[in-house]
Protein backbone atom coordinates (compact mmCIF):
# COMPACT_ATOMS: atom_id res chain seq x y z
CA UNK A 1 0.00 0.00 0.00
CA UNK A 2 0.91 3.37 -0.41
CA UNK A 3 1.11 5.67 2.13
CA UNK A 4 2.75 8.95 0.27
CA UNK A 5 0.89 11.35 -0.91
CA UNK A 6 3.09 13.24 -3.86
CA UNK A 7 2.04 16.86 -5.14
CA UNK A 8 5.43 17.87 -6.84
CA UNK A 9 8.36 15.93 -7.47
CA UNK A 10 10.93 18.29 -7.49
CA UNK A 11 14.68 17.97 -8.90
CA UNK A 12 17.45 18.32 -6.23
CA UNK A 13 21.09 18.15 -5.81
CA UNK A 14 21.77 15.54 -2.58
CA UNK A 15 19.56 16.64 -0.36
CA UNK A 16 20.40 16.48 3.28
CA UNK A 17 16.80 15.56 5.22
CA UNK A 18 15.74 17.00 8.32
CA UNK A 19 13.09 15.39 10.47
CA UNK A 20 11.30 16.46 12.91
CA UNK A 21 8.29 14.86 15.46
CA UNK A 22 5.82 15.67 17.45
CA UNK A 23 5.64 14.02 20.54
CA UNK A 24 8.20 12.67 23.63
CA UNK A 25 11.12 14.24 21.72
CA UNK A 26 9.70 17.44 21.15
CA UNK A 27 9.43 19.15 24.47
CA UNK A 28 8.05 22.74 24.10
CA UNK A 29 8.06 21.86 20.73
CA UNK A 30 11.02 23.06 20.01
CA UNK A 31 12.11 21.19 17.64
CA UNK A 32 8.78 20.86 15.33
CA UNK A 33 8.60 25.11 15.39
CA UNK A 34 12.30 24.58 14.49
CA UNK A 35 11.74 23.52 11.62
CA UNK A 36 8.32 25.66 10.96
CA UNK A 37 10.59 28.41 11.03
CA UNK A 38 12.81 26.95 8.51
CA UNK A 39 9.56 26.73 6.10
CA UNK A 40 8.25 29.88 6.48
CA UNK A 41 12.38 31.59 6.54
CA UNK A 42 13.97 29.77 3.59
CA UNK A 43 10.79 29.33 2.44
CA UNK A 44 10.70 25.98 1.96
CA UNK A 45 8.00 24.30 -0.65
CA UNK A 46 5.29 21.85 0.71
CA UNK A 47 5.82 18.64 -2.05
CA UNK A 48 4.36 15.60 -0.57
CA UNK A 49 2.73 13.89 2.81
CA UNK A 50 1.85 10.64 4.53
CA UNK A 51 -1.39 9.58 4.97
CA UNK A 52 -2.45 9.26 8.81
CA UNK A 53 -4.69 6.47 8.55
CA UNK A 54 -2.56 3.92 8.90
CA UNK A 55 -0.29 5.25 11.82
CA UNK A 56 -2.47 6.95 14.24
CA UNK A 57 -5.27 6.48 17.10
CA UNK A 58 -7.50 9.01 16.25
CA UNK A 59 -8.74 8.41 20.05
CA UNK A 60 -5.07 9.75 21.21
CA UNK A 61 -4.01 11.81 18.12
CA UNK A 62 -7.51 13.50 17.89
CA UNK A 63 -7.96 15.68 14.42
CA UNK A 64 -9.32 19.07 14.66
CA UNK A 65 -12.38 20.81 13.45
CA UNK A 66 -11.64 24.29 11.95
CA UNK A 67 -13.78 27.29 11.70
CA UNK A 68 -12.68 28.66 8.13
CA UNK A 69 -15.97 30.64 7.08
CA UNK A 70 -19.27 31.50 9.00
CA UNK A 71 -21.40 28.57 8.87
CA UNK A 72 -18.38 26.45 7.45
CA UNK A 73 -15.87 23.83 8.92
CA UNK A 74 -12.96 21.96 8.26
CA UNK A 75 -11.38 18.61 9.55
CA UNK A 76 -7.74 18.61 9.96
CA UNK A 77 -6.02 15.60 9.93
CA UNK A 78 -2.87 15.11 12.27
CA UNK A 79 -0.17 16.05 9.38
CA UNK A 80 3.35 14.25 8.51
CA UNK A 81 4.82 16.96 5.63
CA UNK A 82 7.65 17.06 3.26
CA UNK A 83 8.92 20.37 1.90
CA UNK A 84 12.11 20.88 0.05
CA UNK A 85 14.38 23.54 -0.29
CA UNK A 86 16.76 24.65 -3.74
CA UNK A 87 20.11 25.97 -1.82
CA UNK A 88 21.13 29.04 -4.67
CA UNK A 89 24.98 28.49 -3.59
CA UNK A 90 25.44 25.20 -1.55
CA UNK A 91 26.15 21.81 -2.68
CA UNK A 92 23.36 20.59 -1.07
CA UNK A 93 19.45 21.22 -1.37
CA UNK A 94 17.14 20.09 1.63
CA UNK A 95 14.28 18.26 2.91
CA UNK A 96 12.29 18.93 5.43
CA UNK A 97 10.04 16.40 7.47
CA UNK A 98 7.65 17.59 10.00
CA UNK A 99 5.52 14.82 11.59
CA UNK A 100 3.94 13.14 14.28
CA UNK A 101 5.40 10.18 16.29
CA UNK A 102 2.69 7.24 15.12
CA UNK A 103 1.00 5.18 17.56
CA UNK A 104 0.78 2.22 15.29
CA UNK A 105 3.25 1.01 12.28
CA UNK A 106 6.26 2.30 13.22
CA UNK A 107 8.36 0.17 11.00
CA UNK A 108 6.18 0.92 7.98
CA UNK A 109 6.19 4.45 8.79
CA UNK A 110 10.02 4.82 9.12
CA UNK A 111 10.12 3.09 5.91
CA UNK A 112 7.78 5.79 3.98
CA UNK A 113 10.31 8.23 5.05
CA UNK A 114 12.98 6.28 3.85
CA UNK A 115 11.23 5.79 0.80
CA UNK A 116 11.37 9.13 -0.25
CA UNK A 117 14.72 9.91 1.26
CA UNK A 118 15.93 6.88 -1.31
CA UNK A 119 13.88 8.71 -4.20
CA UNK A 120 15.68 11.58 -4.17
CA UNK A 121 19.42 10.03 -3.30
CA UNK A 122 19.49 11.90 0.01
CA UNK A 123 22.95 11.56 1.72
CA UNK A 124 22.08 11.99 4.91
CA UNK A 125 19.31 11.96 7.28
CA UNK A 126 19.23 13.85 10.41
CA UNK A 127 16.49 14.32 13.02
CA UNK A 128 15.86 17.37 15.49
CA UNK A 129 14.80 16.62 19.16
CA UNK A 130 14.38 18.81 22.50
CA UNK A 131 14.20 17.47 26.01
CA UNK A 132 13.18 18.39 29.20
CA UNK A 133 16.04 18.33 31.49
CA UNK A 134 18.01 20.58 34.39
CA UNK A 135 20.82 21.86 32.31
CA UNK A 136 22.89 24.34 34.58
CA UNK A 137 24.71 27.12 32.91
CA UNK A 138 26.62 28.57 36.30
CA UNK A 139 30.31 28.75 36.77
CA UNK A 140 30.02 25.71 39.35
CA UNK A 141 27.70 23.59 37.57
CA UNK A 142 24.59 24.81 40.19
CA UNK A 143 20.94 25.10 38.74
CA UNK A 144 19.48 28.47 39.81
CA UNK A 145 15.48 30.13 38.78
CA UNK A 146 13.51 32.83 37.87
CA UNK A 147 10.47 33.27 39.17
CA UNK A 148 7.97 36.16 38.32
CA UNK A 149 6.09 37.21 41.79
CA UNK A 150 3.82 39.92 41.43
CA UNK A 151 5.95 42.77 39.39
CA UNK A 152 9.26 41.18 41.00
CA UNK A 153 11.27 38.45 40.76
CA UNK A 154 12.32 35.58 42.63
CA UNK A 155 15.87 34.09 41.96
CA UNK A 156 17.75 31.53 43.83
CA UNK A 157 19.00 29.01 45.04
CA UNK A 158 22.10 28.71 46.78
CA UNK A 159 23.28 25.20 49.09
CA UNK A 160 26.13 26.28 51.22
CA UNK A 161 27.29 23.26 53.97
CA UNK A 162 27.31 24.39 57.47
CA UNK A 163 29.00 23.07 60.24
CA UNK A 164 27.09 24.65 63.04
CA UNK A 165 23.25 25.38 62.65
CA UNK A 166 22.06 28.64 64.65
CA UNK A 167 18.60 29.60 65.23
CA UNK A 168 18.55 32.46 62.96
CA UNK A 169 20.39 31.22 59.57
CA UNK A 170 21.63 34.27 57.81
CA UNK A 171 22.18 34.43 53.77
CA UNK A 172 26.28 34.39 53.22
CA UNK A 173 27.46 37.71 51.25
CA UNK A 174 29.23 35.00 49.38
CA UNK A 175 25.80 33.46 48.10
CA UNK A 176 24.23 36.49 47.57
CA UNK A 177 27.03 37.92 45.34
CA UNK A 178 26.53 33.89 43.34
CA UNK A 179 23.17 34.70 42.49
CA UNK A 180 23.53 38.27 41.39
CA UNK A 181 26.65 37.82 39.59
CA UNK A 182 24.50 34.38 37.48
CA UNK A 183 22.01 36.46 37.28
CA UNK A 184 23.18 39.49 35.41
CA UNK A 185 24.35 37.21 32.83
CA UNK A 186 20.89 36.22 31.97
CA UNK A 187 18.53 39.09 33.25
CA UNK A 188 18.17 42.49 30.77
CA UNK A 189 20.46 44.18 33.66
CA UNK A 190 22.33 43.07 35.96
CA UNK A 191 20.90 43.29 39.53
CA UNK A 192 22.93 45.30 41.81
CA UNK A 193 22.42 44.45 46.07
CA UNK A 194 20.95 47.54 46.01
CA UNK A 195 18.04 45.62 43.66
CA UNK A 196 17.64 42.94 46.63
CA UNK A 197 14.54 43.68 48.47
CA UNK A 198 14.16 40.60 51.09
CA UNK A 199 16.73 37.44 51.70
CA UNK A 200 14.68 34.22 52.18
CA UNK A 201 17.45 31.36 53.74
CA UNK A 202 16.57 28.18 56.14
CA UNK A 203 18.41 25.10 57.00
CA UNK A 204 18.09 21.93 54.92
CA UNK A 205 19.21 18.89 56.92
CA UNK A 206 21.02 16.04 55.06
CA UNK A 207 21.75 12.40 55.82
CA UNK A 208 25.44 12.78 56.94
CA UNK A 209 26.63 8.94 55.80
CA UNK A 210 25.39 5.80 55.16
CA UNK A 211 23.04 4.07 57.53
CA UNK A 212 23.34 1.02 58.49
CA UNK A 213 20.47 0.03 59.53
CA UNK A 214 18.80 1.57 55.95
CA UNK A 215 18.82 -0.84 52.73
CA UNK A 216 20.25 0.65 49.63
CA UNK A 217 17.07 0.85 46.96
CA UNK A 218 19.42 1.28 43.77
CA UNK A 219 19.84 -2.19 42.43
Amino acid sequence: MDYIRTHETPTLRRPVMVCAFSGWSDAGQAASAALRYLVRKLPATRFAELDPEEFYDFTTVRPATVIVAPGQREVRWPTNEFFYWKSALGPHDLVLFIGIEPNLKWKTYVNALLTVAGQFDTTSVLSVGALMDMVPHTRDGRVMFAIPWHGHTLVGTTDTPITEPTLEPRAMDEEIAFILETAGQYLHRAPTRADVLSVSVGIRPLVRGASPHVRDPRP
